[in-house]
């Protein structure tokens, strides 16, 4: 909507909500000219008596009722005014929409759109011609998931959104967060596929708009990421901010991560890869087995560094396997043929980590040791302070480690 429809809008609603009385205030107000007060005769002064000056007390000026009542109709006019446009251009709500297109709209208390920005290249071309100004929310949303559908951005091989909904009335946004989230779905809906919808309601939280500003993605995003990086200390910041939010949907659903405050709709697709089954396979031909010589297998999804894989662990035959398999085209991404002989082992990871910690290796502590993913986990105390290290499991290279509240990345 354009700024002169406002402008006239505005100007409809101030003359149907004020009645027109200025011109018989105005009239009331005209009064006959003023006429020259009687001049006050003094007394006469008795025979032999002294002489009396009179002094006459000044009158207080008062204002006219009539002026009065104009004044309080133009503070009533001018405080109407006021008030319809702190509720016309005031933001209540801000909505965001990400997938990769990242959208944000400004909203009113009323549901009317302030304005709408996109926060990235694919964002600006999903507005591309569009001035959603003064549309309804509900007409703004509806026009975004259409204009992503038209450009590919949201199909079946890629149906989730992520809705995050920001107003300072934690019900009015819990509200908001619930009602977008089913239009959304049924709008993917009238595609001919299920959509997958994420949705959160955001408070400020300084820590979130640095994470955010950091790797140039919306807060909305960053606080997904926050909690699925809470689960495990092997993913980071920088590698999840490059996924879409289908990729981090499906992230979730295969590592079973609680993703805390964030209710989910509907399943992520994953038509765009292989699948599991093509993964097992690609696995177990590599390894040059049949499935009837497995003992166990194990399939889920994983990222390593910013790309998409299966991770895969089996064992047959005493021994144990690990692949990581691309998930776009089935090659092998990374491999152990034997891990058992491969993985550098528990005592080797130890020494490693208390090397670097500038202890003695030779030195009667307790540690503990986990392994997952081709990732050594140790953890122990010396001098009252607290280790933890992640050790990969092929090369010996540290991945990451903590000491006391310090966290540092190598």
């Amino acid at each position: 909507m354009k700024n002169i429809d406002i402008n006239q809008q505005l100007k409809a609603a101030m003359d149907h909500a004020t009645p027109d009385v200025f011109d018989r205030i105005l009239a009331g107000c005209e009064a006959p000219a003023p006429q020259a007060p009687p001049v006050p005769q003094a007394p006469p002064v008795p025979q032999g008596s002294p002489a009396l000056t009179l002094i006459e007390a000044p009158r207080r000026r008062q204002v006219p009722l009539r002026v009065l009542g104009l004044a309080a109709a133009l503070i009533l006019v001018f405080g109407g005014v006021f008030s319809y446009y702190l509720r016309v251009n005031r933001a209540e709500s801000i909505v965001t929409l990400d997938v990769n297109p990242t959208i944000q709209m400004e909203v009113n208390r009323s549901d009317k759109v302030i304005l709408a920005r996109a926060a990235n290249d694919d964002g600006r071309k999903v507005l591309d011609g569009m001035d959603l100004k003064g549309a309804s929310l509900d007409v703004a949303v509806n026009a975004l998931i259409g204009s992503m559908v038209r450009q590919g951005y949201l199909d079946a091989f890629a149906n989730s959104v992520l809705l995050s909904v920001k107003n300072k009335d934690s019900d009015r946004s819990t509200e908001l967060e619930r009602r977008l989230s089913e239009e959304i779905q049924g709008l993917l809906k009238t595609n001919g596929w299920d959509g997958a919808v994420l949705s959160q309601s955001l408070t400020d939280d300084a820590s979130l708009q640095k994470i955010a500003r950091t790797h140039n993605i919306s807060e909305g995003k960053a606080a997904l990421i926050q909690k699925i990086v809470a689960t495990n200390k092997l993913y980071s910041y920088e590698a999840l901010s490059k996924l879409p939010v289908n990729d981090l949907n499906l992230l979730i659903a295969s590592k079973k991560i609680n993703v805390q405050a964030v209710e989910s709709a509907g399943s992520a697709s994953d038509k765009a890869y292989i699948g599991e089954d093509h993964a097992r396979e690609a696995a177990l031909r590599h390894a040059g087995l049949q499935a009837s010589e497995v003992e166990w297998i194990e399939v889920e999804m994983d990222c390593d560094d910013g790309a998409m894989v299966y991770d895969v662990e089996l064992r047959a035959n005493n021994t144990e396997h690990e692949y990581e398999i691309n998930a776009l085209d089935g090659s092998i991404a990374g491999q152990a043929p034997n891990a058992a002989e491969a993985y550098i082992g528990t005592a080797k990871a130890c020494e490693i980590a208390l090397k670097h910690a500038g202890l003695p290796t030779g030195s009667n502590i307790a540690m503990e040791v986990e392994l997952e993913h081709s990732v050594y986990e140790i953890s122990f105390e010396r001098g009252g302070r607290e280790y933890e290290y992640y050790v990969n499991a092929f090369t010996g290279e540290i991945v990451r480690w903590e000491s006391e509240r310090e966290e540092h990345h190598d």
